[in-house]
């Protein structure tokens, strides 16, 4: 600290301490100090992050399960295991989360051995989905045991995925229907734009017969000898003196 002090030098040789160079020590001594504070004030932070991580990844939340009256926490999850999942897991703890309110059935903390069996236990949780008891294929979920801002954060993450699934498949329904052609209604009037192939197939016999105008007298009114009006072609050949 006394080599951080300004000294001022006197005409004799002699060195004077002067209140400037001791505020000054001062203050670069309490910096350093507060620096020193910060990083030991981080890696505390670090490291109890790293046991909370380490902790939670030997434990499970069990939601759905209901309490038994003849026999404990650890027992009825046990035998769940076993029947559903095929699964002895060797429990080291069980407890209840939450305030017993009786309109819920509250969460249960199951802690192991290892970090492995409950990454064993996750993998096979969906298996639940398929068991032939209604209560657990209904309402029993084994999930991670995950801190506040985890459990946050993969809630947003399901809504953000669940979003998506649901506008890729209004994309592709759309996308199906613009494909499919359009189909008459049983009934409705033609239009000309879907009749053209039948009209050009099909001969209407009721249609009036069209004579192409080439010559005016050949297809003129022409009166025979008895007066009647004869149409057609070699009508004036019909009209000869009697």
């Amino acid at each position: 600290m006394s080599q951080l002090i300004n000294q001022s030098g006197g005409s004799d040789g002699s060195t004077t301490t002067t209140y400037a160079g001791v505020t000054a020590s001062n203050r670069i001594g309490s910096g350093i100090g507060q620096n020193n504070n910060l990083r030991e004030a981080v890696a505390a932070a670090v490291f109890a992050d790293q046991r909370d991580k380490e902790r939670r990844s030997k434990s499970i939340i069990v939601s759905g399960l209901n309490s038994s009256g003849d026999s404990s926490d650890s027992v009825s999850f046990q035998r769940l295991c076993m029947l559903e999942l095929g699964i002895e897991p060797a429990i080291t703890y069980t407890r209840r989360l939450g305030h017993a309110d009786g309109s819920r059935v509250r969460p249960l903390l199951v802690g192991l051995q290892s970090a492995d069996e409950a990454s064993h236990l996750l993998g096979h949780a969906k298996k639940l989905w398929r068991s032939t008891d209604d209560n657990v294929r209904n309402n029993v979920y084994i999930n991670k045991n995950l801190s506040k801002l985890e459990a946050r954060l993969a809630y947003e993450e399901r809504c953000h995925r669940r979003q998506h699934q649901q506008t890729t498949r209004r994309t592709t329904s759309r996308r199906n229907d613009d494909r499919q052609p359009v189909q008459p209604a049983v009934g409705a009037p033609v239009s000309a734009s879907t009749s053209v192939s039948t009209h050009s197939l099909v001969l209407n016999s009721g249609a009036t017969p069209f004579y192409p105008h080439t010559s005016a007298s050949v297809y003129s009114d022409v009166r025979g000898s008895s007066g009647d009006v004869v149409n057609g072609v070699g009508g004036a050949a019909v009209g000869g003196s009697s």
